[in-house]
């Protein structure tokens, strides 16, 4: 790195009064890990974002991005070309997604970050938003907990893969399945499709080759046999498995009481109240007038055909007596009420 990048990681460093990045004596280890070779796509032809050009454009939305998630001097947001690809590496220019930021990545980059990629060898590039959601929920646990932040804690309860071969170059990231959760799935939402093609840039002033990989790789996250975890990394994986149970424990029963309250608010009087001021929308007027203009014309046709008191208006029963009265409660002459059973005759 030379001295005008060292000296603007320095300014981002007092920039920023976390820290978030920061040089030391185990950056050189970082260095070796990024220019290890990974297992390369051989050309970004094979990328699906081969294929996703940018269609975010706007310098205001970017604009007010930047103002909004406070992208402070010397970081800048901006436009990516209508004929960049995220796959196209910038020493210069950072691909951003748009969903990403949304999500919850913020600048500049916490060090656990470049650590985290540089050890399954990808590019940030390649990451979806959702497992840029996983990551920084990840980091506000440990954080908010005094829990060590560390890439074996990480891939103790979370693993990297590699999207299908219909989309190949994402990263997504699961929970691995022989451990337990500490986010209930629910709680990720489904990936907009769009967010492949929403991206800027994000410039500094100095080469990003010095904290990520330039290239596309498949995902090497290697085996949960190789994990050891410290005394300290182990009481916080218990710690937050732990909390994610609770929390479950509180849902069901959360859950179980209003499944409690619906039951007990059909049964009452207030709701066959409710319901009998508004059967009209459930069996309105129109359907009955037609169901007996629909009696009244067969018997010009077919005078002494039926009797009309056969096959009364569904009006005979209320809403509320159909909603409660199970198929196999009512008998043949009911059945004959429900237009789903039968249709007037002719």
């Amino acid at each position: 790195m030379d001295d005008r990048a060292t000296q603007r990681l320095q300014k981002m460093n007092q920039a920023s009064k976390r820290g978030i990045i920061t040089i030391h004596s185990s950056y050189m280890s970082l260095q070796d890990m990024i220019s290890e070779r990974g297992d390369e796509y051989p050309s970004m032809s094979h990328l699906d974002s081969f294929d996703c050009s940018n269609k975010f454009h706007e310098v205001d939305k970017i604009r007010d991005y930047k103002k909004m998630y406070r992208v402070k001097t010397p970081l800048r947001l901006v436009p990516a070309g209508p004929g960049d690809r995220s796959c196209h590496w910038r020493p210069d220019a950072l691909c951003t997604y748009k969903d990403a930021i949304v999500a919850g990545l913020r600048f500049p980059f916490h060090e656990f970050i470049p650590k985290l990629l540089a050890y399954v060898r990808i590019s940030p590039c390649q990451l979806t938003p959702n497992a840029w959601r996983i990551i920084i929920c990840f980091m506000v646990l440990c954080l908010k907990n005094k829990f060590p932040l560390s890439v074996s804690l990480f891939r103790n309860i979370f693993q990297f893969k590699n999207s299908s071969a219909v989309s190949p170059g994402w990263v997504y990231l699961n929970h691995r399945a022989s451990t337990p959760s500490i986010f209930h799935p629910k709680s990720i939402p489904d990936n907009n499709p769009k967010w492949k093609i929403e991206f800027m840039y994000l410039v500094w002033g100095g080469d990003w080759g010095t904290l990520f990989r330039r290239s596309f790789s498949r995902v090497s996250d290697g085996s949960p046999n190789d994990i050891v975890l410290t005394d300290e990394e182990a009481y916080a994986y218990d710690e937050l498995t732990k909390e994610l149970a609770d929390a479950q424990a509180e849902l069901v029963a959360l859950m179980k009481s209003k499944d409690d309250f619906i039951d007990e608010y059909l049964d009452s009087q207030e709701y066959k109240d409710l319901i009998g001021k508004h059967d009209e929308l459930l069996f309105p007027v129109q359907f009955t007038k037609g169901w007996d203009g629909a009696l009244t014309a067969v018997l010009e046709k077919n005078p002494d055909s039926f009797s009309p008191s056969d096959f009364p208006s569904p009006r005979a029963h209320t809403p509320l007596e159909w909603a409660l009265a199970g198929e196999d409660d009512m008998d043949e002459d009911d059945r004959i009420l429900d237009p789903g059973h039968s249709s007037p005759p002719g």
